[in-house]
C-alpha cells in the first residue's frame, strides 16, 4: 500500500478506468432518484460511487464568499473515510462492523461475497440509495450552479439533527434540490470543509432561516491545476484583465 502523504491517508484503491457514467434510466421522464434497483444494478451503484469519490482524492474546492463586507476563504477537501459517511452506509446498523470504514469501502470493493452480504441489509432503504446516487455524483453537485448558506440547526424550524456548518444548495440537479453539507475537519482551526451529507429535498426547507452568502469566487484545484468554475462579475481580477470566456454570460 502506499502513502497519500497529502491527504494523510491510505491509498489502496486500484486503478480500474471505470468511468463515471449514470446508470441507464428506464424511461425519458425517468429521475435519478428512481429507487426501483435491481441487486446488481445495486453492487454497480455501490462501485461506481466509491470510485468516483476516489478520483475525487486529489482535488480540492476553493470558495470566496461575501456577505455585508466580511469574506469568508472555504477550503473544501477529501478523504476516504468521508465517503462511507456521505454514501448513508452508517444507517446499516446491523453492518457496523469493528474493521473501519476504510476496510469496508474496500472489501465492498474487492469481495463480491462480502458485498453481496453487506448489501443485503434489511436497513438498506431508499434513503440510503439516494445517497450513494448524490455521492457518485458530488463533484457535479459541488461545481453546477447553487448557493451556500451559513447552517445553524437551532434556526430550523422543525427538529433536526444534522451537524454542520454550511449547507450548499443545488436547485436542479436531475430535477430536483440537492443539501450538500460541510463541516469544518477542525472546528478550533477552521482548516478545511469536509463533505458530511449528501441527499436530495422532500419535504423539508434545510435553507429555511439559514443566512445566505454571495458566492464570488469557485475554483477547483486538482493535480496542481487551477480551474475557474465561476466568478461574479470581476471579482478578483487585475484592471484591465479580462474574464475568461466561458465564465462569460450569454446575451
Amino acid at each position: 500500500m502506499r502513502l497519500n502523504a497529502s491527504l494523510g491517508m491510505v491509498g489502496w484503491f486500484p486503478s480500474t478506468g471505470i468511468q463515471n457514467i449514470p446508470l441507464a434510466l428506464a424511461s425519458a421522464g425517468a429521475s435519478l432518484f428512481s429507487n426501483t434497483i435491481a441487486m446488481n444494478n445495486k453492487e454497480q451503484l455501490v462501485m461506481d460511487s466509491i470510485h468516483a469519490f476516489q478520483r475525487m482524492l486529489q482535488t480540492k474546492y476553493h470558495f470566496v464568499l461575501g456577505r455585508k463586507m466580511k469574506k469568508l476563504d472555504l477550503i473544501i477537501t477529501f478523504e476516504i473515510e468521508d465517503c462511507f459517511h456521505l454514501m448513508g452506509l452508517q444507517y446499516l446498523k446491523d453492518k457496523q462492523e469493528a474493521r473501519g470504514k476504510q476496510r469496508i469501502l474496500k472489501e465492498l470493493l474487492d469481495n463480491p461475497i462480502f458485498r453481496d452480504s453487506y448489501l443485503s441489509s434489511p436497513f438498506f432503504s431508499d434513503m440510503i440509495i439516494e445517497r450513494i446516487k448524490c455521492t457518485k455524483e458530488l463533484a457535479r453537485i459541488i461545481e453546477d450552479p447553487n448557493t451556500v448558506f451559513r447552517f445553524i440547526n437551532k434556526k430550523l424550524p422543525f427538529a433536526s439533527r444534522i451537524k454542520a456548518d454550511f449547507v450548499l444548495s443545488n436547485p436542479d440537479f436531475y430535477g430536483k434540490e440537492v443539501y450538500l453539507f460541510l463541516c469544518w475537519r477542525d472546528l478550533r482551526a477552521e482548516s478545511s470543509l469536509v463533505c458530511k451529507s449528501v441527499f436530495p429535498k422532500t419535504d423539508l426547507d434545510y435553507t429555511q432561516n439559514q443566512t445566505k452568502w454571495q458566492i464570488l469566487l469557485k475554483e477547483k484545484n486538482c493535480d496542481s491545476n487551477t480551474e475557474v468554475l465561476f466568478r461574479y462579475k470581476d471579482y478578483g481580477l487585475e484592471p484591465g484583465q479580462d474574464l475568461p470566456s466561458h465564465l462569460i454570460p450569454p446575451d
